[in-house]
């Protein structure tokens, strides 16, 4: 942050984006002025999704006090979108991106920086993997092994039912519908269990900006991949006492807010503008 762009008052705008089939609640945090860089903000999925809004929001605010701008969005069948989780699949998912990233532009006409959150790095990889052009990621927490993160959340659910003191009387297991108290489409958990994001093909002269905490899924096979595709890949490596505890029982419906992290990631886009 400069001192010609710091101490900004950020402008929010929400709006709905419309396609057929659709309607994508989204909320631009601009600076006044014109952006340096734009930034388009993925919400982890499930309940992960609703414990980072407060994270998002921040970063979003950050770097439009940088004299930046960030849009946030929610997916469809979530939030303040049209739809039902049930119907939510990695298809549906690489429309909302197509929608969202259409509406903020960088500055010289490309697209957004997209950063993904946590498991929000699957569905953004596989819509990645099918744009025509080099793509511009920032994979924060990044989760790589759709089969492993679904086994945890499969895991977290029962916590819920049977280990979390919830509940007097268990609840009968959810249906193949539900999972973490939230509709969910069973194909798009057979989508994600088959993805193995660390193998995903990225546009050559794509660039990516792995941050991550100590802990984090090891991303070294990813970035392997992808330098060995032509795609420019940096980290950013985090403060390992400001990494969220996504698997504790007791911190379930807790929001997550790790105000380093969203700091240097902050300084990090803007610096890079």
């Amino acid at each position: 942050m400069t001192p010609a762009t710091a101490g900004r008052v950020p402008v929010l705008r929400p709006a709905y984006l419309e396609a057929p089939g659709r309607r994508l609640f989204t909320a631009t945090h601009a600076a006044q002025g014109g952006a340096r860089v734009a930034a388009l903000l993925c919400a982890p999925l499930l309940q992960d999704g609703i414990r980072c809004h407060r994270a998002l929001w921040a970063l979003a605010d950050a770097l439009a006090r940088g004299g930046g701008e960030a849009l946030r969005f929610d997916w469809c069948g979530s939030g303040d979108s049209s739809g039902d989780g049930a119907d939510a699949t990695l298809a549906s998912m690489a429309a909302d991106l197509s929608l969202a990233a259409a509406a903020i532009a960088a500055p010289g006409g490309r697209g957004p920086r997209v950063l993904a959150l946590g498991s929000a790095a699957l569905p953004v990889l596989a819509w990645a993997h099918s744009q025509p052009r080099a793509v511009d990621l920032v994979l924060w927490g990044a989760e790589f092994d759709g089969a492993a993160l679904v086994e945890r959340w499969r895991r977290r659910h029962d916590a819920q039912l049977h280990a979390a003191g919830r509940y007097l009387v268990a609840p009968r297991d959810a249906a193949g519908d539900e999972l973490l108290g939230l509709p969910v489409s069973p194909r798009l958990l057979d989508g994600l269990a088959a993805l193995d994001g660390a193998r995903v093909a990225l546009p050559s002269g794509s660039r990516v900006l792995v941050a991550g905490w100590p802990g984090d899924p090891d991303p070294a096979h990813f970035i392997a991949t992808q330098r060995s595709r032509g795609v420019h890949v940096a980290q950013l490596p985090l403060v390992d006492g400001d990494a969220p505890d996504w698997e504790s029982p007791g911190q379930f419906a807790l929001p997550v807010f790790p105000r380093r992290a969203v700091s240097r990631i902050a300084a990090a886009l803007l610096e890079a503008a």
